[in-house]
């Protein structure tokens, strides 16, 4: 919600909206630049990072935390038909997903077998988003050796 020009947090599972409907954040009692998860929803689609340190006690797993952000859109009437990984080799600290999608197809799987060998791949797939939808325009990189990659888990359709 807005008061004025100013975000006024909507509490929802724990976290907040900071922008209604738009974009929700959970620290988890941290600073969110080192723990918890900051979701932004855009045309059915969630895009997020996550951070799940494990010497800090009591967090929950980078996977409760995906959960929890899909409950919050849901509940406030924002249905998740996709989950998109958007990997990079910028992103200091978060790039386990590229380094084990490269590893996979360094391997011998195919891109669209690898994308399911990442952490957020083996999630969509246990919750239902079971469509791997690469952006081949965002590729950047060669198979096995990519810097830069994004897919989008979808819920099938129908």
């Amino acid at each position: 919600m807005l008061a004025g020009a100013t975000p006024v947090p909507v509490h929802n599972c724990g976290g907040s909206f900071v922008i209604p409907g738009k974009k929700w954040v959970h620290s988890y009692g941290g600073d969110i630049g080192r723990q918890g998860i900051d979701a932004t929803y855009d045309y059915g689609v969630l895009e997020m990072i996550v951070r799940s340190p494990e010497d800090v006690v009591g967090l929950p797993s980078g996977s409760q935390m995906i959960r929890e952000a899909v409950a919050a859109f849901e509940g406030n009437g924002r249905p998740v038909d996709g989950i998109r990984g958007a990997w990079s080799q910028k992103s200091t600290g978060l790039t386990d997903n590229l380094q084990s999608l490269n590893a996979a197809v360094q391997s011998g799987f195919t891109v669209q077998q690898a994308v399911w060998r990442t952490v957020t791949g083996k999630f969509a797939a246990r919750n239902g988003f079971t469509d791997a939808v690469i952006d081949r325009d965002s590729l950047a990189g060669n198979p096995g050796n990519y810097r830069e990659f994004v897919v989008n888990f979808m819920r099938p359709v129908g």
